[in-house]
């Protein structure tokens, strides 16, 4: 198990279980937007191109030309990377392995936010905090899920989670304190409420259980929801708090310039 990391203009690879980083790749200095695992590969946007390097090191492999730089979000299903980039007046939606596919263009006034995928469906966040999809093959984006609440406020999304068989996203609204977890499954049926305390901002999955950063009073907490039952654990406190990642060795989190780890046993 190792820990991924982006430095200047190389990706690295740390093991978990102790010693010295490993570089795996020197990336292009016009690099755009972040890195994004897979299982097997690491995927990024340079320039107008978008990339994968194996995880065990090697050269950047082209997967095609994104047509315009101005990306705002990447993702993988762990095969292709899909980006999601403005080209006025809409934001297209395009998966690139190999070839380049256009899925989807969207009113860029709809706004796409924390891009997501699995083998069959691309997700994100709408500028209201709604949830929308399209099929991997392309086609028409559907609603998803909402975010709405008997609170009569504007809503921001902090965080969105693909997980087997779950969507889980998080959710603040203006002027308003605190926030909701939600989850619903990827087959249908009602959105389920996980939590509605403290204030998520950010979400992952592993194995049955959503992982939420938790800001304050006080201190910031990552908290363990069940996707199962709703029971709610406390697995870790910092004083700073950002993302966090959900892995089989335990939940990484970064924390001002350092990166965490949470053990889950």
């Amino acid at each position: 198990m190792h820990f991924y990391y982006r430095e200047a203009t190389a990706l690295y690879r740390l093991p978990v279980a102790g010693g010295a980083p490993e570089k795996l790749a020197d990336l292009p200095t016009t690099l755009a937007g972040p890195t994004v695992l897979g299982p097997q590969h690491v995927f990024f946007v340079a320039d107008t191109e978008a990339y994968r390097v194996a995880k065990t090191g090697g050269t950047p492999e082209p997967l095609g030309t994104i047509v315009n730089p101005g990306q705002i979000s990447v993702a993988t299903d762990g095969t292709a990377a899909y980006v999601a980039a403005y080209v006025d007046p809409n934001i297209e939606l395009r998966r690139a392995n190999g070839t380049v596919q256009l899925l989807t263009s969207l009113p860029a006034v709809d706004g796409v936010t924390y891009l997501n995928a699995d083998p069959n469906h691309v997700y994100w966040f709408t500028a209201t905090a709604a949830v929308r999809r399209v099929s991997t093959a392309g086609g028409t984006a559907e609603d998803f899920a909402d975010s709405v609440t008997e609170q009569v406020a504007n809503r921001f999304g902090t965080g969105l989670a693909v997980g087997a068989d779950d969507i889980v996203w998080s959710t603040l609204y203006q002027s308003f304190p605190g926030g909701r977890v939600f989850a619903r499954a990827k087959a249908g049926g009602e959105r389920r409420e996980l939590s509605r305390t403290g204030t998520p901002t950010g979400v992952s999955i592993h194995d049955g259980i959503a992982y939420v950063a938790m800001e304050g009073p006080g201190d910031h907490r990552i908290v363990a929801l069940s996707l199962a039952d709703g029971s709610r654990t406390v697995i870790g406190c910092v004083e700073d708090l950002g993302s966090i990642t959900a892995t089989s060795a335990g939940v990484f989190a970064s924390s001002g310039d350092q990166t965490l780890l949470f053990p889950l046993n």
